[in-house]
């Protein structure tokens, strides 16, 4: 019957000519079953997957030059005199570039064991969290409610907070404005932006004022304004289309006046995936105009929710982090995960993963890499998780390890010269130092930066 059968082409996101002919059913009801035909899955494919592939040796060389340090420990006995042949060993305690992930306030502090596991490995892994969606305008307000009726509870966001500062991981604060005015974000009820802007204003500036004061010493970083040129609102609007692009300049220096120890950041998707053209360079002139404006504006950030069909090639993403990088400002990849087609090509999808990572630790004016969570059970993308339900570890979640607790960590021994002194280049990070000679021990700590470290040691 009309209607009854359809034939769906569904194609990707990037530029493309499609010429469609000779289309044919055939019914296979009777001759064939489901498991015998063919599958039309495909392995994931990028430019530059290669292990050979030139942007490799460039990357790894950047890394070597910008990602690390030098570090002079000297070793003296009690008369000051140096300690020849001594035997020095540093180990990396934290990195100083941002390796994180979002998490949720509920999960932080609850005392199932699956919150136990998701803490370990939070506190294991993670020198900085986002908390997805507690800060946000609608759960901060139904956290002060019941949280049985909300999923939401604003002392246990307060309590994730405290947890991560008696931690030392950072927290980066999202968002206090988001751009795109999507019902699901902005329900009409609560803002009726056609009918009663100026009551909707009052809403956004109080609830600012309030998670601002609320949140004081608390949070590293906000996200100030979160999608601010996306057109995914209803009928395309956006705040800035009713009132005005200064508003978010106005909710920069709101932040800055509220926590000025807190660094402030745009942020945005879809630069980094695909093909996005046109967002990208309304992105673009939008970041140029708060620069003029001398919005305090401190960095930018880039979501990079990679799908199946936007895997840009990592010289892609180099590029266009070169074009944004021209505005001076830090970049961070503040919402990061890769779609693995449906979960059928994990191994692809740590691929892609580990690349992503890797161009982006390489760029000098990038500053953080943080996933938009890790854990199957609690991931608005499961299949694009680190970690299944039953917490073994995917493919994704070891490439992560390999290069942050592994290839991106320093632990190096070497022995002092005639001179008492030993020379070291690590990452840049914190470092518990240990000076042995024969049955004698001694142990510092040191910072690795941009300038040389030196650390001097006694051996009684």
């Amino acid at each position: 019957p009309a209607g009854g059968v359809s034939v769906n082409l569904q194609l990707g996101f990037m530029p493309q000519t499609l010429e469609v002919g000779g289309v044919q059913l055939i019914n296979y009801a009777k001759t064939k079953t489901l498991a015998e035909l063919p599958s039309s899955r495909e392995k994931l494919r990028y430019v530059g997957q290669a292990p050979d592939a030139p942007w490799r040796a460039a990357a790894a060389a950047r890394i070597e030059k910008h990602r690390k340090g030098d570090l002079n420990v000297r070793v003296v006995d009690a008369n000051g005199k140096p300690v020849t042949d001594a035997k020095v060993s540093i180990e990396m305690t934290r990195h100083a570039y941002p390796f994180g992930s979002a998490v949720t306030a509920q999960r932080m502090t609850a005392t199932d064991s699956n919150a136990v596991r998701y803490r370990e490995i939070v506190e294991a892994n993670y020198n900085m969290v986002t908390l997805e969606n507690d800060l946000k305008i609608m759960p901060w307000r139904a956290g002060k409610v019941d949280r049985h009726a909300h999923g939401y509870y604003l002392p246990n966001t307060m309590a994730a907070l405290a947890l991560a500062k008696e931690r030392d991981i950072a927290v980066r604060g999202h968002t206090l404005l988001w751009g795109a005015m999507a019902s699901f974000y902005y329900p009409t009820k609560k803002f009726d932006f056609a009918n009663d802007p100026v009551g909707a204003r009052k809403n956004l500036d109080a609830f600012a004022e309030d998670v601002l004061s609320a949140t004081r010493g608390l949070i590293s970083e906000w996200d100030v304004v979160n999608h601010p040129v996306a057109d995914f609102g209803e009928n395309g609007q956006r705040l800035d289309l009713v009132y005005g692009r200064e508003m978010y300049a106005e909710y920069f220096h709101k932040a800055k006046a509220a926590q000025p120890d807190a660094r402030r950041y745009i942020n945005e998707g879809q630069d980094l995936p695909g093909d996005n053209e046109p967002q990208r360079q309304r992105y673009e002139e939008l970041i140029q105009w708060l620069i003029d404006q001398k919005a305090p504006i401190d960095g930018i950030g880039f979501m990079g929710h990679f799908g199946a069909a936007q895997l840009n090639s990592p010289d892609t993403i180099y590029k266009l982090l070169e074009r944004f990088g021209r505005f001076g400002l830090p970049m961070k990849i503040t919402e990061f995960d890769v779609s693995s087609a449906d979960g059928n090509d994990e191994q692809g999808q740590a691929d892609y993963l580990r690349d992503v990572m890797t161009i982006f630790f390489s760029h000098p004016q990038t500053n953080g890499i943080i996933l938009w969570g890790f854990w199957e059970s609690a991931h608005w993308r499961p299949e694009t998780a680190l970690y299944r339900k039953d917490w073994t570890i995917k493919p994704a979640g070891q490439a992560w390890l390999n290069l942050v607790k592994r290839d991106w960590w320093t632990r190096e021994t070497v022995r002092t010269g005639a001179d008492g002194t030993a020379t070291l280049r690590g990452f840049k990070g914190d470092y518990t130092v240990t000076v042995r000679q024969g049955d004698l021990e001694q142990t510092g700590s040191v910072a690795i930066g941009d300038a040389p470290a030196q650390l001097t040691l006694v051996i009684p």
